[in-house]
């Protein structure tokens, strides 16, 4: 009979019902259901929410979310103009459809997976990860299968490992993770525990902590499943034996800096069941993915939903629930976990779901004093934008084109030198992002640096130049084409009147193409812009 476990901080193993038990729900109504649970939370604790987010906060935010970039002009229009009631559900739907959904959540999950740290070598192989990650989306590869093909990959394009997890030779493999973490046994150990299952395991890497949970023997029996990798991966003289230590590479693993040997275990406790015809990896692969392993559900559905509001209903997402800091809303996440298992791991239909529920679309304007805490998500948290998002959202909002013959930066991953690579460099941020701050430097790379003044320049800017000398379109309209293009919204009130004087007196140069130039550079380099609201 199938062990279960459940939600408890303390290590053990309980019997618990299945969490894929009870119906599954279809998006709409999974998004009411949140809505339901918020609100009853709410009501509790005596918190008004914020009111609903209008259509351009919302639009922009969506495609932000969804595509990682802002709306064009045009499709600003096409939303507004859309007469259905359901529009902003038919718009979603649209956007998880689109061919740029695949390339913006490979980033997501890139970044999750192999976070780099400014490493160059580390961007490398997270570049390969992303090429793979998003084959796997394309084909709408569910994530427990994404995840045990990742964990099992093939250790060299030519020799895939035995078990059911492989890929032929000639396809896009996801070598790249192993090779970004060295092939060492510890730092995958430590990786799988973080990033699958929420669990910081390499804590109890070098010792035991008197008031630590995990173990260091718990550490390295996970590491063991690893150590056949390592071992294939080093230069041993032909004809020459495994060292005596390891006499079932992949089973045992010896701690080092001790005379101790353990074996392969899983962090529950459970021994594993051998299976000669199958890599260790690929069985510590399926239970890792198990549907009856709350840690792996649970930590993805808290990714989906942090990914849409900044941070996880349990935050940090790569952390355990604690007494100092609970799972907040943990019927919320043990519903989204539950629907994540009963749709087979489609994290598509979870962030659908999300998407559509009103708290997603309440606006991030804090209007009342006990929407102060951000878990509590009773307004939208205000996000700082990826270094992917804001380049990709700089290239729409100024109808950025590459010169004819010029290779597209997206696709010269080894040139650290593009305007793109010194941008993403220069932006990465912290893995916290709700309610960051610009830095100096930042602020001066947009301001001073060439991509911005060729964008805001009469002569080289594309949209600035179309819109600028658009002969049909009045002041008022290049202002608010201007505004969408960049904030996604006209105008205010005040706003207009002040811009609109000034550029129709020709600003300082007493020009009204330059003035213009000025609103649009004033614009890319507003807070507003460079923020998820």
């Amino acid at each position: 009979m199938a062990r279960r476990w459940s939600w408890a901080v303390v290590v053990m193993v309980v019997p618990a019902p299945s969490w894929a038990d009870g119906p599954a729900f279809s998006a709409r109504e999974l998004a009411q259901r949140i809505d339901e649970r918020l609100a009853a939370a709410w009501k509790a604790e005596q918190i008004q929410p914020a009111p609903p987010a209008d259509d351009y906060e919302f639009l922009r935010r969506v495609y932000l979310d969804v595509l990682g970039r802002v709306p064009r002009v045009s499709e600003i229009y096409q939303f507004l103009d859309d007469p259905a009631p359901q529009r902003r559900e038919k718009l979603i739907d649209r956007l998880l459809a689109h061919p740029s959904f695949i390339g913006h959540w490979s980033n997501t999950w890139r970044d999750i997976i192999l976070p780099t740290g400014g490493n160059q070598q580390a961007v490398f192989f997270a570049n390969n990860l992303r090429t793979w990650l998003e084959q796997q989306i394309k084909k709408d590869v569910p994530f427990d299968q994404m995840v045990r093909n990742l964990l099992a990959a093939p250790t060299t394009l030519n020799q895939p490992p035995r078990g059911q997890f492989t890929a032929p030779a000639n396809q896009v493999n996801p070598l790249a993770y192993l090779q970004a973490h060295e092939f060492k046994a510890e730092n995958l150990a430590s990786s799988t525990a973080r990033v699958f299952l929420g669990v910081r395991l390499e804590c109890a890497q070098c010792h035991d902590h008197p008031f630590a949970k995990w173990s260091q023997t718990n550490f390295w029996e996970l590491a063991a499943f690893f150590s056949g990798v390592g071992l294939q991966n080093r230069f041993v003289p032909p004809n020459q034996p495994q060292p005596a230590a390891l006499k079932n590479p992949g089973k045992e693993i010896k701690i080092p800096g001790k005379e101790k040997i353990v074996a392969a275990r899983f962090p529950t406790g459970e021994l594993p069941i051998w299976d000669d015809a199958k890599d260790p990896r690929a069985i510590l692969a399926e239970w890792v993915t198990s549907r009856n392993n709350p840690y792996f559900a649970r930590t993805a559905a808290n990714r989906v939903w942090a990914h849409c509001f900044g941070i996880g209903l349990l935050d940090p997402c790569d952390d355990e629930p604690t007494e100092d800091n609970p799972i907040r809303h943990p019927e919320l996440l043990a519903e989204l976990t539950q629907q994540l298992i009963a749709h087979n791991f489609d994290l598509k239909f979870l962030l659908r779901a999300i998407l559509n529920s009103r708290a997603y679309q309440r606006s991030s304007a804090m209007t009342h004093p006990s929407q102060k805490d951000l878990q509590s998500f009773a307004r939208m948290p205000i996000r700082g934008l990826t270094p992917e998002q804001l380049w990709d959202s700089l290239t729409t909002a100024v109808g950025y084109r590459p010169a004819p013959g010029q290779l597209d930066p997206r696709l010269d991953f080894l040139n650290n030198q593009s305007i793109r690579a010194q941008l993403l460099a220069r932006f990465a941020l912290p893995e916290r992002r709700t309610e960051t701050q610009t830095s100096i430097l930042q602020a001066l790379a947009l301001m001073n640096g060439k991509f911005i003044s060729d964008a805001t320049s009469l002569r080289t800017g594309e949209l600035l130049a179309g819109v600028a000398d658009f002969p049909a379109w009045s002041a008022e309209r290049k202002l608010e084409t201007l505004f969408l293009a960049t904030v996604s919204r006209p105008p205010r009130a005040e706003e207009r009147d002040r811009l609109l004087t000034y550029v129709q007196r020709g600003g300082a140069r007493g020009d009204e193409a330059a003035a213009l130039a000025d609103v649009f550079w004033a614009l890319l380099n507003s807070s507003e812009f460079l923020f998820n609201h």
